[in-house]
């Protein structure tokens, strides 16, 4: 099955700007008769993370903390002193 995730707007707005008037229900009607499905961009929430992926997180703010008040340049201060 072939697919795109552009609307079928989009795709009308593309073809008028080379000259092809069409209008978006046609570009639907078209895309359904050569098989082309529309698919949707929307987030997914992982469902197989790490068991370990929370402990990752707690490791970094606790490297974060306790780096921050020791000789680490941040990057806001390196920028001032590059200039």
């Amino acid at each position: 099955m072939k697919w795109t995730r552009k609307t079928t707007e989009k795709i009308a707005d593309v073809l008028q700007q080379i000259d092809i008037p069409v209008s978006a229900n046609t570009v639907a009607r078209l895309l359904y008769q050569m098989h082309f499905s529309l698919r949707v961009n929307r987030k997914q929430i992982a469902t197989n993370s790490s068991p370990y992926r929370d402990q990752q997180f707690q490791h970094i703010a606790r490297y974060g903390r306790a780096s921050s008040g020791k000789d680490c340049p941040s990057s806001a201060s390196t920028a001032r002193n590059a200039k």
